[in-house]
């Protein structure tokens, strides 16, 4: 704890004594030029004193137990000196390149004990204190509404003067953009060509259904480098009867560091109900009404309804077409996770046709000074049509091609070069995962894309 200090610092004193004392009392000599600070008394454990007089301060602490008390006096312990100089002024910002509507927090870091603080921006307009804070408050937090570029100045005094300090185009306010990016399993587009089926077990059922062993779940894990959310996951996937009342749904779990199976639940969807589900197969959109926060890599399940037999089967990769370490795990009728590729288990190198649109929201600078492509795309998941943005990029030449899972070329335009914005007619094709591959004088580039029906 500080013995010197100057005018207008705030002490904290904090109790040490033993024996469990039940009530205190301080007293310090002389008894003004300071006041006790943030709701504590002199009946405080562990009071904060603000001293307002120079001079030489002895403190008193009595504490008492149900045995009595004792007290113990530390003779001109705090020295208070006058302040010598105007405040040397220094602040910071909690975020200076935000989205609109976001909400700073400016700290005061200003020496020499300033007594007051003035904060002024430039432009006049286009924020607004929150909070219950105000230009005249220490730190204050600050709404900005209006995309543009602020000037900050604080200006702090003490009993010798004041001084100011400006930081030139400090607050940097964007336009918010959010941009989705869908995942899809590692061998789902090999070289090979491999393409999506199920496989049969014969009288057993199906192997990524829940078939006659009672499975609970298939889940596919993905790699993921950014943080964001998760509203949609389509599913390729096939009722094997749907004349009944149940419902599945998609589940996101975490991922254990150690087994690598699914983790902790992070969110579970809406339902969709069994009587909604193809007995042809087809691409199925699972929503969720408050989006799944994830961070790093994750697992996006399937829940099998448990129904007496097949209910459900999704749809995987060829096992003769991966070269890589499948990702797909099963949840077995005793509620363990067990992994396709484990000998000991399936011994199947698979994964499930499960594809996470995870979406991230950032200001427009961010936007553009992080992506590698230069273009956006939205919306993502999309209905039948969607946008592709080349606002500030090159557009002479300019080649857009869709291409389906399999890496069919399903869709080819060449757009005039004096558009900022190409509307993208998805109306004919099926929903699904598709890619869209984008090349300019400045661009090339690929994006997914979900689409749903």
């Amino acid at each position: 704890m500080p013995t010197s200090v100057t005018v207008g610092t705030t002490v904290t004193f904090t109790d040490q004594s033993t024996n469990t004392p039940t009530s205190w009392l301080w007293t310090l000599a002389p008894t003004t030029g300071f006041t006790y600070a943030n709701s504590t008394t002199s009946a405080s454990q562990n009071p904060q004193i603000t001293f307002t007089t120079a001079g030489t301060y002895s403190v008193t602490l009595k504490a008492t137990n149900s045995a009595g008390n004792n007290s113990i006096t530390k003779t001109s312990y705090i020295t208070v000196n006058a302040v010598s100089s105007a405040p040397t002024v220094a602040f910071t910002a909690s975020a200076t390149d935000i989205g609109a509507g976001t909400t700073v927090t400016f700290t005061d870091q200003s020496t020499n004990t300033p007594t007051s603080w003035l904060w002024t921006l430039a432009p006049t307009t286009g924020f607004a204190y929150a909070n219950s804070t105000t230009s005249a408050s220490q730190n204050p937090q600050i709404t900005f509404n209006t995309v543009g570029t602020y000037s900050v100045t604080l200006k702090a005094t003490n009993t010798i003067g004041n001084n100011s300090l400006t930081k030139t185009s400090y607050i940097t306010v964007s336009n918010l953009v959010t941009t989705c990016d869908t995942l899809y399993p590692p061998t789902a587009l090999l070289a090979c060509g491999d393409t999506l089926i199920y496989y049969s077990l014969g009288t057993n059922g199906y192997f990524t259904g829940n078939d006659s062993y009672g499975d609970l779940e298939n889940a596919q894990r993905f790699t993921n480098t950014s943080s964001g959310t998760i509203s949609n996951v389509i599913v390729a996937e096939k009722a094997i009867k749907n004349a009944h009342s149940s419902a599945t749904y998609v589940k996101i779990y975490s991922v254990n560091a150690t087994t690598k199976a699914p983790s902790t639940l992070l969110g579970t969807s809406n339902a969709v109900a069994m009587s909604a589900i193809s007995t042809s197969g087809a691409y199925v959109s699972y929503s969720f009404a408050a989006p799944v926060s994830v961070t790093g890599d994750f697992y996006a399940s399937v829940v099998l309804p448990t129904t007496s037999g097949d209910t459900l089967v999704v749809y995987g990769t060829k096992t003769t077409c991966n070269s890589g370490d499948s990702l797909a795990w099963q949840k077995w009728s005793d509620g363990t996770w067990y992994s396709f590729i484990n000998p000991s288990n399936w011994g199947d190198n698979m994964d499930l046709a499960v594809y996470p649109a995870v979406c991230t929201t950032v200001t427009g600078t961010q936007e553009i000074a992080n992506s590698a492509a230069q273009f956006n795309m939205y919306p993502n998941p999309a209905n039948d049509q969607f946008t592709v943005d080349f606002a500030g990029v090159e557009r002479n030449n300019v080649q857009i091609n869709v291409y389906n899972l399999v890496g069919e070329l399903v869709k080819s335009i060449n757009p005039s070069s004096s558009t900022d914005k190409v509307l993208v007619d998805m109306s004919e094709l099926k929903a699904g995962v598709y890619l869209v591959r984008v090349k300019t004088p400045e661009i090339n580039a690929i994006k997914k894309i979900s689409l749903i029906k």
